[in-house]
């Protein structure tokens, strides 16, 4: 994972004495989603509205640099700092190549190519996980955008306009608090949605003044400080034509082999989460089957038997001949991970203790990308 982070100042007269410590700020709270390098931007335009851009890297695909960000077009008109793994970006790049010259082998570059050529429309084009922020200095626009999923995540200032004309976006919403022009009042809609749900529902957060861009949704900020909101994408969107029980096992089976080949597409080591379940034992099976090598599979294990399924994990991995790692979770262990565990999480939440240690075994182990099943229970009703 990425971080990307930003705010438009709309006003000529209201710039800081500083202007580049506020996305400093925000760019230190984000330091732990990409640790491997950072670049920071300052676009103004001729009517004096300025743009901080900024990111921090998390390398996957074209470990040079010349997969850096921010990212420009040829002739600086079009900026782009993205936490995205665009998964088609082979076959995006060969449609391009015609239209533009390449200079790394990089899926950002790919993203920004297919904005210049398709504009708001190469959402169409996208398939992988995403969250951006491009800047058209011709269209003195910018524009942010989210995955049809929201996997990756966006959040963003809805008070620019009345503190100081400004709008501020991030990966993370610590990341506008670091910025220091953000108002920290809580938000009542988002606190109900916590003590009902457990979680916040987009574009409701903990904090008054912030809002998460929904999955499948984007923005349009103009020069003028006006934006519009706009969804690109709906879940029952196509038409539904009758199919019998066989064909729909089969394209179940083809779209789970077909999403785990293109997920394949990393520079750095890749391994699974594996619980023992229908879900992950899934994608293992899947992932040992594409690979040359043993796959890295890693699994939790619970001392209270009726909440441990490390055996059944254990088998799994023995069938695949997995390179297995077991992690022993007991209470000692788990009281004293809270700390890091509570400071790793953006918003309250009652999820994400165990995905945490796990995957903190996971980067201990020297994996930088993991494929779990998380979503088949939701998805399958299970």
């Amino acid at each position: 994972m990425c971080g990307i982070a930003g705010y438009i100042n709309f006003d000529p007269t209201g710039h800081p004495e500083n202007p580049g410590k506020a996305l400093r700020n925000m760019l230190d709270a984000l330091r732990h989603r990409g640790p491997d390098d950072r670049g920071e931007e300052l676009i103004q335009t001729e009517n004096g509205v300025t743009l901080h851009l900024g990111h921090q890297r998390f390398s996957i695909i074209d470990l040079t640099q010349g997969g850096h960000q921010p990212m420009s077009n040829d002739d600086k008109s079009v900026w782009v700092s993205t936490n995205s793994e665009i998964y088609n970006y082979k076959e995006l790049r060969n449609e391009l190549s015609d239209k533009f010259q390449f200079h790394s082998e990089s899926d950002t570059e790919v993203l920004l190519r297919a904005y210049e050529h398709w504009g708001i429309q190469c959402l169409d084009k996208l398939v992988g996980m995403f969250s951006f922020a491009i800047w058209d200095d011709k269209k003195e626009a910018l524009f942010i955008a989210r995955d049809r999923l929201g996997v990756k995540p966006l959040y963003y200032n809805i008070q620019g306009k009345q503190q100081g004309r400004k709008f501020a976006f991030a990966s993370e919403l610590r990341s506008l608090l670091a910025s220091g022009f953000i108002d920290k009042s809580i938000n009542p809609t988002g606190l109900y949605h916590y003590l009902s749900f457990g979680h916040f529902i987009a574009p409701e957060t903990i904090m008054q003044s912030v809002r998460e861009l929904k999955p499948g949704h984007y923005l349009w900020i103009d020069k003028n400080g006006n934006w519009l909101e706009k969804e690109y994408w709906h879940p029952f969107d196509g038409k539904q034509t009758p199919v019998t029980s066989e064909e729909i096992l089969e394209q179940i089976k083809t779209s789970i082999e077909d999403s785990i080949r293109c997920r394949r597409v990393s520079d750095v080591p890749l391994g699974a989460f594996l619980s023992g379940g229908i879900d992950s034992s899934v994608v293992v099976g899947n992932l040992a089957k594409t690979s040359d090598d043993p796959i890295t599979t890693l699994t939790i294990g619970f001392a209270e038997k009726q909440f441990d399924e490390s055996e059944y994990a254990q088998e799994i991995a023995d069938r695949f001949q997995t390179n297995h790692h077991l992690l022993h979770l007991n209470e000692e262990q788990l009281l004293q991970s809270l700390p890091s565990a509570l400071s790793a999480m953006d918003q309250p939440s009652i999820d994400g203790i165990n995905t945490y240690l796990i995957s903190r075994s996971a980067h201990e182990t020297g994996l930088k990308v993991v494929l779990s099943g998380l979503g088949g229970d939701e998805l399958f009703g299970g």
